[in-house]
């Protein structure tokens, strides 16, 4: 990778393990069988600072995979991978929080994790329940949500702060047009700060509304690079 970017990678690998090593079930595979699926194979891709970059591809693409990696939640197997600045990262629906937390507590503990401040956190907090839109529900479970009320609140707590780097994984799909509309609006708002960021997404109307450049993936491989418009 050549100068100084917020987000990229070089030559990105990661790979799974297709059965548990603890499982009986390897003792019934061949020797010959591959143990492991390759999620990405050398995957390389920069974000300039100030852009969100698409990254598009159908279901088992690896796109997730590859956002998770670059957040740091998976280990890559090898390649280079650097992040510059602060990271907030929003990723797919139920992967990344507790269902029995409230709204309100679960902003909390984000924002911890994030390594806000205490005497921030009243400020933020108000600010996405307010952005959400989810009035008195904000206190209620979770598990209680809909998978909308559930997006506003993961969307409004991920951006309620200013990030250097923000990773978007397919939440924007969920919602209604509205919502949706207040989403793409913050996110052009933290670009015109200065941020920079992924999309992740199957959906190529997503990414041109944000995104001048676009990555497609096939089988955890890049087949394309360049303007989203051809994408």
């Amino acid at each position: 990778m050549s100068g100084v970017i917020p987000i990229g990678c070089s030559r990105l690998n990661k790979s799974f393990e297709l059965v548990d090593a603890g499982s009986t079930w390897r003792f019934l595979l061949p020797r010959s069988w591959n143990k492991r699926f390759s999620a990405l194979v050398d995957v390389t891709i920069e974000v300039p600072k100030g852009q969100i970059v698409g990254i598009l591809g159908r279901n088992g693409a690896g796109k997730s995979t590859l956002l998770r990696t670059i957040g740091g939640i998976y280990a890559p197997d090898s390649g280079q991978l650097a992040i510059k600045g602060s990271l907030a990262g929003l990723y797919e629906l139920g992967a990344s929080y507790n269902q029995e937390l409230t709204g309100r507590q679960y902003a909390r503990r984000l924002f911890s994790l994030f390594g806000i401040k205490a005497e921030r956190m009243p400020v933020l907090i108000d600010d996405a329940q307010e952005f959400s839109e989810l009035g008195v529900r904000f206190d209620d479970y979770i598990f209680t949500y809909s998978a909308g009320m559930a997006a506003r609140l993961f969307f409004a707590v991920a951006t309620a702060d200013s990030y250097d780097v923000y990773l978007i994984d397919e939440v924007l799909a969920v919602g209604d047009q509205h919502f949706q509309a207040k989403c793409w609006r913050r996110l052009r708002d933290r670009l015109s700060g200065g941020a920079s960021g992924l999309l992740v997404t199957h959906d190529w109307s997503a990414v041109l509304r944000l995104c001048r450049r676009a990555y497609i993936l096939e089988r955890g491989r890049i087949s394309y690079t360049g303007p989203s418009d051809l994408a």
